[in-house]
């Protein structure tokens, strides 16, 4: 009657129900994917295999061992398809689950299915790399779209990234099948056991696909990038860490630039933000390279010093937290190249370093002497720094692109250093080794240092 409550809804599925539902959708699933990989093996493997569109060793390592996990999924497809046929509620399951972890198949199945697995997956990135750059033909990419187009079917990245997406689909639907069998059903431990097996390979899986996404990024990256940037952007081992804008000072006023930092480079240069382009101005390697510190003050705030052999200089962020970001990850990521330095082959650490500009404003007296500038006592360069005309002469620095600068050491001095002995004590500039190494391009010998007109280039 009137005010009573409707009857409470009976469950829409029984475990057993539910379970029967994943087991379908396993069935169905696996269906489609044996499909995709036939269609991957007739029109793109077979076709490049016959003709002379790329050469045959680079076809082997494109498809890798897929035409053998196709066999293997045809006979899981086959064994599904024959128990769905007869599936009751205390049917085993593992009779077909198990050729991914029964103890009595183990040796026979599981081991080559993973391993199989594995070796696709492990060599994923490479390959993603390969056809990037194999797309790059004309002749590779109007095959590629012929076969697409004429055959109504998906692009070729797209079907040889599906044994890839396929280990966490089985390790998805494994799991729904575990949750929803009762522990004290015979087929519960085989199917915890392939889960689990399941889930090993799904963290190399995981992997790869973090590889193969890193890889389309420097891909992208690379068609925007203009200027002195390296040409091979997307070698193995480089990753995109962090990039953004930051104020970098220059001769005359500061200015934005925009930085990427990858796990082996640090890069600087103009953003087009019109059409996301970028002209890159440096590359500073990070194992050649450090970063300083610099304590706030009235005209420079969130500050920190890049050093490096190519270039050094003063940057700086908008907030304390976009300066802690960008120094902790510089950090980290050249601490993390020094433990693998041959990551990416980067170079390994030299003792030169580029000196830093210093605007002629923020300087009235000579870096080197103390003494003030006047009219007569004419401001030049050593290096990056105000210094006295009389305090300097000219030598190649390798930071300007071995271009004459002036310099506030002597021949005499850097023949000394480069001998073993100390600085000597007529040194004009700073007196440790470092500090002479910035100062020069590390000559053999007094006569390989090259003097130039006495004027200021830099």
């Amino acid at each position: 009657g009137e005010g009573m409550s409707p009857p409470k809804e009976k469950a829409l599925t029984t475990d057993s129900e539910r379970r029967d539902r994943v087991v379908r959708e396993i069935y169905d699933t696996e269906k489609s994917y044996v499909a995709s990989l036939d269609l991957l093996v007739k029109y793109y493997l077979k076709p490049m295999r016959q003709q002379n569109i790329v050469p045959k060793p680079k076809v082997a390592f494109i498809f890798g061992n897929v035409e053998h996990i196709l066999i293997i999924n045809r006979e899981l497809l086959e064994t599904l398809e024959k128990r769905i046929a007869t599936w009751n509620e205390d049917s085993v399951l593992g009779d077909a689950m198990n050729k991914l972890a029964c103890p009595l198949l183990f040796s026979s199945l599981i081991i080559p299915w993973l391993r199989l697995y594995s070796e696709y997956c492990s060599n994923f990135h490479n390959v993603t790399a390969l056809v990037l750059k194999l797309s790059e033909k004309s002749s590779f990419a109007e095959f590629l779209n012929k076969q697409k187009d004429t055959n109504n079917i998906l692009d070729l990245p797209s079907l040889l990234i599906m044994p890839i997406q396929r280990i966490p689909r089985y390790k998805m639907l494994l799991e729904q099948v575990v949750k929803f069998t009762p522990e004290t059903h015979h087929d519960y431990k085989a199917l915890t056991n392939a889960l689990e097996r399941v889930s090993e390979v799904a963290l190399l899986v995981n992997e790869s696909v973090r590889k193969k996404q890193n890889l389309e990024q420097l891909a992208e990256l690379e068609k925007r990038l203009m200027g002195k940037y390296p040409k091979n952007m997307t070698q193995a081992g480089r990753v995109l860490i962090h990039e953004g804008e930051l104020t970098k000072l220059c001769r005359k006023v500061p200015k934005k630039r925009y930085f990427f930092l990858f796990n082996d480079l640090l890069l600087y240069g103009v953003a087009n933000p019109l059409n996301r382009t970028y002209i890159i101005h440096r590359t500073i390697s990070l194992l050649a390279g450090r970063i300083i510190p610099v304590d706030d003050s009235d005209k420079v705030k969130n500050g920190f010093k890049i050093i490096s052999k190519e270039k050094s200089f003063l940057v700086w962020a908008d907030t304390p937290e976009e300066k802690l970001s960008w120094t902790a990850k510089i950090e980290a990521a050249k601490e993390s190249l020094k433990q693998n330095p041959h990551t990416t082959g980067g170079e390994g650490y030299e003792e030169y370093e580029a000196p830093i500009w210093q605007n002629d404003e923020e300087s009235n007296t000579c870096t080197l002497c103390q003494i003030h500038f006047t009219t007569l006592r004419r401001k030049v360069r050593s290096a990056c720094e105000p210094s006295l005309h009389a305090c300097t002469e000219a030598y190649l620095l390798t930071s300007l692109y071995s271009r004459m600068a002036r310099c506030s050491i002597t021949a005499v001095s850097v023949a000394a250093w480069l001998a073993g002995s100390a600085p000597s004590t007529d040194m004009s500039c700073p007196t440790s080794a470092r500090s002479v190494s910035a100062m020069t391009a590390l000559p053999i010998s007094p006569a390989n240092l090259p003097r130039g007109k006495r004027s200021a280039t830099r």
